[in-house]
């Protein structure tokens, strides 16, 4: 498997939750999480949430973001 150099981090912003990941250009999953958009009320809310995954998956050493 590649490393996690060779990874892009991919979102999936759906109407109750959100699921990001870094992702292999094979398709596998190196890491992966999700967070609930329901109760969100601004953008800033939302924000919030996808810089706190965009941290969390960060230091892998992220390729691209997509």
């Amino acid at each position: 498997m590649p490393s996690s150099r060779d990874c892009v981090f991919s979102i999936d912003i759906g109407g109750t939750s959100a699921k990001y990941g870094l992702v292999h250009s094979d398709g596998s999953i190196e890491r992966a999480g999700a967070f609930s958009t329901d109760d969100l009320h601004t953008l800033e809310d939302f924000l919030g949430l996808l810089y706190g995954a965009v941290d969390e998956v960060a230091g892998q050493g992220v390729k691209s973001f997509g």
